[in-house]
């Protein structure tokens, strides 16, 4: 199972999820079986692969302000081309926004970030980078304003994403 943000799977019911695994970018096609719209959390079902690395969920709860992350993604992949990008920041902020628990982080977060994986410094996915507040009037980004959704309430809603 792979999870990603709603946003980026929408109107789709099959989706390519490219990983690096040895050292070689792959592409993995699974369908995709849960959706969350409020949450902007989206569950892909791939192959089983025991080989196959995966992360495990941390306790966002127990995140601290200034504490480093990294964000890993594709960001602006048109531009930059494919390759894996890893950017460090901190924690700038825990946030409740309409209801969710999210975290604002200073590291780099760009279109082709969102879904993938905010980590802290065991290794452990403790948010989903989602989005980056931008002046839609004056069509500016703002740095150091990176969205993440805390993993606390992605696990949350997991359960419900899996009986779909």
């Amino acid at each position: 199972m792979v999870m990603t943000n709603a946003h980026v799977v929408k109107g789709f019911l099959r989706a390519t999820v490219v990983s690096k695994f040895n050292g070689i970018n792959l592409g993995i096609t699974g369908t995709v079986i849960g959706v969350d719209e409020e949450l902007d959390i989206a569950v892909i079902e791939v192959s089983k692969n025991p080989e196959r690395p995966t992360l495990k969920f941390g306790d966002s709860r127990t995140a601290q302000l200034a504490e480093d992350v990294l964000v890993i993604g594709f960001p602006l992949s048109n531009i930059l081309g494919e390759a894996i990008s890893v950017s460090k920041g901190i924690i700038s902020s825990k946030r409740n926004i309409d209801g969710v628990e999210m975290i604002q982080v200073d590291a780099a977060t760009n279109p082709g970030n969102s879904g993938g994986p905010l980590l802290n410094s065991q290794g452990e996915v403790i948010g989903m980078v989602t989005l980056k507040i931008v002046n839609e009037v004056a069509n500016r980004f703002f740095e150091g304003t990176g969205i993440a959704i805390a993993s606390n309430a992605i696990q949350d809603r997991l359960p419900s994403l899996l009986e779909e």
